[in-house]
């Protein structure tokens, strides 16, 4: 729409053209034409401000940034100034002759920027929040990971004190064998003295019982100390299998957190970008 007054030619030929300019960018674009202090032609595009031919240019607006500082501008324009937010260009029409500013040619342009930066926020917020887990749960890891590697020490210093407990048992059974043996002689003994020998029989009879008893005792605890040994062994197995399972956690949490970041930079490079559109 257009105000039917004498103007400028320029102005004119401006107003002549504003439909084949609309037609060329496209019906989301929005064309504008004013003079010094008002608008004459207002053709809408997607985006609606409230605005119509025969309304005085804003300062705020970039039709009346142009017409201050004769300049083209670009910028973008908040809602407080026309009711909408909006992106636009505006070019100073010149006299040809004088080159005295005449009025302004100008566009509004439909962006995404605040969608692009409205998607680079929510984008930066999931990233902090998934950061956040990976980095508890990759702190967790690294907790149990040096848990399972403490406790598959001790395991294997149990296992050596174990190993130790074979000197001891050989030593009872070397102490076994010598009272058997100390046993039997005393049969012996006993059984040459005869008579005189019979208290002291019962002597040996019961020496050779605690070297039986001992023997049974120390068999006892050899298979009991074997299957300790054994299940102590697949513990520790099985600890060290989890040790590096859990380390292998606390790696790949290390890598994960490094895409985070690549993640947060590429979405700081995009929050860039979305507010560079206007420069």
């Amino acid at each position: 729409m257009s105000i039917e007054t004498l103007q400028h030619p320029m102005i004119e030929h401006a107003l002549e053209f504003v439909p084949f300019v609309k037609g060329m960018l496209g019906e989301e674009y929005g064309i504008y034409v004013s003079d010094k202090e008002r608008y004459l032609a207002c053709n809408h595009g997607i985006i609606k401000p409230a605005l119509q031919s025969g309304d005085p240019v804003k300062g705020a607006s970039i039709t009346g940034q142009c017409l201050s500082s004769g300049k083209r501008i670009m910028a973008k324009v908040g809602k407080e100034v026309y009711g909408t937010a909006y992106i636009g260009i505006a070019y100073p029409v010149n006299d040809p002759k004088s080159h005295e500013l005449i009025g302004t040619l100008a566009m509004i342009l439909p962006s995404r920027q605040e969608e692009l930066i409205d998607i680079a926020n929510l984008t930066e917020k999931e990233v902090v929040a998934i950061a956040s887990s990976i980095a508890e749960f990759s702190a967790t890891a690294e907790e149990i990971a040096a848990g399972t590697q403490e406790f598959a020490n001790s395991l294997q210093a149990i296992k050596m004190h174990i190993q130790k407990t074979d000197s001891v048992i050989e030593l009872i059974n070397t102490v076994a064998k010598q009272t058997n043996l100390l046993g039997l002689n005393a049969k012996i003994e006993a059984a040459r003295a005869g008579n005189l020998g019979k208290g002291f029989g019962v002597v040996a009879e019961e020496i050779g019982k605690l070297a039986e008893n001992t023997r049974n005792s120390v068999k006892d605890v050899v298979d009991t100390l074997k299957t300790i040994q054994t299940t102590i062994e697949k513990l520790a197995e099985s600890i060290e299998q989890m040790a590096a399972g859990t380390q292998e956690q606390a790696a790949t949490s290390s890598t994960i957190n490094n895409s985070i970041q690549v993640l947060n930079n590429i979405t700081d490079d995009l929050k860039m970008k979305a507010n560079n559109l206007v420069k």
